[in-house]
């Protein structure tokens, strides 16, 4: 549930029930369902919460795997009061409850119970008053644990209001059992802001200063206040954020432990786990915080909600060398909480996070994911709005003023001027956006050497982030999306042509156009349930080879680019030696990522490809028969069916004629209509596919826009096979 208020129409709550449940069921049925219950949202309004109440059961929590018990509370989302006035003597009416209630201000949502006003005959044969019976369910403005609701919620409403009497209410896996014609009563409260207000459990009442410390078990909470390493200060520890040291609250007055009672004796500290703990030399004993909270900025474990097991912040190995790291088995997260002093049965306390790679979200650990995303330094330097922008028209020059190494590195690339205007509006679009290109670069040169994973590694890696951009060598192309893929902004392949298998080539083709394009993609990691993930890889391409991926006729996505001019490293006019070359392009990095954050890129050309010769060249080369025979009829060409040779005739002097009677009309149909006429169909396909069957390869050609209709041609009607645009 979100922390922030909304309006009355945007808020809604989220409430666990059980399908296979029915109002027809009986209570002590019910407590047998322990499977089955699944997550649901309300929309906060009084007949929608009636009707809910009045036909479901409920559990005010999420439980994993949807299983009931105390320990597969994962989160609470509402406080519930039980009010069952067993004290008939003083019992609270409901009218009264409502005149206390309507004073909070915080908004609840009240229902009677089955049991509401009944008499009771006792086992003596007693029969008692009916009383009122009622819950009044209260929404959290952020979730807590089922620790933190037993202990720290149930203490504060049971200090406070004496007619609460089922203190069970307060275990996050109790289920309520529907009541079929309960009467209802909701209270919204609406803030400063106009907002609804839900109870913020942060506003629960702690035990002042002198009493934050438990004296008999020598725990503290955050409220306490500590005299800080210099004998003056004094904090409350919920304001202390590092390992500081302070006078130990504890031994402070037993003068028999310290023998420098002037000296500060203690540090204060946070534990992986975000707890806080105080290490007291005098004593050489540790005292750690009571309850179950945690400060979520410090902590250094979450539970990982996305693939289902406990993950460390900063932990990183060899193996994985990103910032997280995603415990393999017990034994692996049991040995890092020995090694840090943590108690290993923590994971029902820890917070529950989504994995995910988001560059327009903080990074880090935020109220309700993980953001595996990390900022370069020119990220944080320079992705601001820049007040004065430079012009697509001016960024050449600004280039070469500001970065002549790089220019002269990137033309030598590109080799046009407009081409190097096209890769820098590309890259500007995604950094300022923080988001994904819809085009890739495809660059091929017969010449190896020219700095296209120089460019990559020392110009873009930096920018971009160094473990969120990859060049890797097109074997590595996936047949599925990945966890690299997961974490990858700027993905670089090298030679993505395969000498050895044409179907390798095609797969890749048809791989690479469904990243390139889909905003989202399906992941299957080992062991873990499928789920949905942002795809936020964008793409360059390199290779030396003259067909280095075959295109579609109408490709969309691909800029290709075939510099013949370009030249070895090595023989442009910068060049010293590598070392030299490394210093040059890292002393204009500054200069490189400013034009690129404050350019006025063009969307539509960071999403347009470009149309040239050598894309052009690329698709004939690449076109297989099925594409060349279909375009050949698109564009009306009737030369390239070799008509003369499909209807060849032995005896054509006796008609007088040079062509076949088909040949003839099958060439003014092609060249005046773009229809092969259904009576020629079955020869020119032989003729051109002569090893394949004649149905198969129809199949074949409908995959490639291929179709047949009736034709209305001068006033005649006639069957005809066409490409469809």
């Amino acid at each position: 549930m979100k922390t922030t208020e909304g309006t009355l129409h945007e808020k809604s709550i989220s409430i666990s029930y059980n399908p296979t449940i029915t109002k027809d069921d009986k209570k002590r049925d019910v407590a047998k369902f322990t499977e089955g219950w699944e997550l649901t949202q309300l929309e906060w309004d009084k007949e929608i919460l009636t009707e809910f109440v009045r036909s479901q059961s409920y559990i005010c929590a999420k439980l994993k795997d949807g299983y009931r018990n105390k320990y597969n509370v994962e989160e609470v989302f509402h406080i519930v009061l039980d009010i069952d006035n067993k004290d008939r003597q003083n019992p609270i009416t409901l009218d009264a409850f409502i005149k206390i209630a309507r004073k909070w201000k915080f908004s609840w949502f009240l229902h009677t119970t089955t049991s509401h006003q009944k008499k009771i005959i006792t086992d003596k044969g007693e029969e008692l008053e009916p009383v009122d019976k009622f819950r009044v369910l209260i929404p959290l403005s952020k979730t807590v644990t089922r620790d933190f609701l037993v202990n720290e919620v149930k203490n504060h409403f049971v200090k406070h209001y004496s007619f609460i009497d089922d203190k069970s209410s307060f275990e996050g896996e109790r289920y309520y059992f529907v009541s079929k014609n309960a009467e209802t009563e909701i209270h919204s409260f609406v803030g400063s802001t106009g907002g609804l207000v839900f109870f913020n459990p942060d506003n629960i009442d702690k035990v002042a200063s002198a009493s934050s410390i438990n004296k008999k078990s020598k725990t503290f909470n955050l409220d306490l206040s500590v005299t800080l390493g210099d004998g003056k200060t004094t904090k409350k520890i919920s304001d202390i954020n590092e390992k500081t040291t302070i006078f130990c609250p504890f031994c402070i007055h037993d003068d028999a432990h310290r023998s420098s009672p002037d000296a500060h004796n203690a540090f204060i500290d946070i534990n992986p786990l975000g707890h806080y703990y105080i290490y007291c030399s005098s004593e050489a004993k540790t005292y750690w915080q009571s309850g179950q909270e945690i400060k979520p900025e410090k902590t250094k474990l979450f539970w990982n909600t996305t693939e289902g097991c406990v993950t460390a912040i900063d932990y990183k190995t060899k193996k994985d060398p990103h910032t997280i790291y995603s415990f393999k088995n017990n034994t692996d997260f049991r040995n890092y909480c020995h090694a840090n002093q943590i108690d290993p049965n923590i994971t029902e306390r820890l917070p529950r996070r989504e994995i995910i790679f988001d560059p327009r979200e903080r990074s880090g650990l935020a109220e309700i994911f993980y953001n595996v995303f990390e900022e370069s330094e020119y990220l944080v330097k320079y992705g601001k709005e820049f007040q004065i922008k430079i012009s697509l028209q001016s960024v050449n020059d600004e280039l070469e003023k500001r970065c002549p190494v790089i220019s002269e590195l990137l033309s030598n690339i590109f080799g046009s001027p407009d081409y190097v205007m096209r890769f820098i509006n590309w890259n500007a679009y995604i950094l300022q956006t923080r988001g994904k290109a819809f085009t890739a670069w495809l660059v091929s040169t017969p010449e190896q050497g020219i700095g296209k994973d120089f460019m990559f590694n020392f110009i873009l890696r930096p920018i971009y982030g160094q473990s969120q951009s990859q060049l890797l060598n097109g074997q590595r192309i996936a047949d599925k999306f990945n966890i690299r893929d997961l974490r990858c902004w700027l993905r670089g392949y090298n030679e993505v042509f395969s000498s050895e298998s044409k179907q390798q080539n095609h797969s890749r083709k048809e791989k690479l156009k469904d990243n390139i394009t889909s905003v989202e993609q399906t992941l299957e990691p080992k062991g873990i349930d499928t789920f949905q993930a942002d795809n936020f890889v964008n793409f360059i391409l390199f290779s030396n080879n003259s067909m280095p991926i075959y295109l579609d006729a109408k490709d969309r996505r691909f800029n290709v680019i075939v510099n013949h001019e370009a030249k070895k490293v090595k023989d442009l006019s910068f060049y010293k030696d590598d070392n030299e070359l490394v210093k040059s392009v890292k002393s204009e990095l500054d200069g490189f990522a400013e034009i690129l954050f404050s350019l006025d890129y063009s969307a539509e050309l960071a999403n347009q490809s470009i149309d040239n010769e050598a894309k052009r060249k690329l698709i004939k080369i690449t076109a297989n028969d099925y594409e060349k025979f279909t375009e050949a009829l698109k564009n009306r060409d009737a030369d390239y069916f070799m008509l003369d040779e499909v209807f060849r005739v032995a005896d054509s002097q006796r008609f007088l004629i040079d062509k076949s009677v088909y040949a003839i009309e099958a060439e003014d149909k092609i060249s005046n209509h773009g229809m092969i006429p259904a009576n020629c169909m079955n020869d020119i396909v032989r003729f051109h596919f002569p090893q394949r069957g004649y149905k198969l390869t129809l199949e074949k050609l409908k995959t490639h826009n291929l179709a047949v209709k009736t034709f209305n041609i001068g006033g005649a009607r006639l069957k005809g096979w066409y490409c469809v645009e």
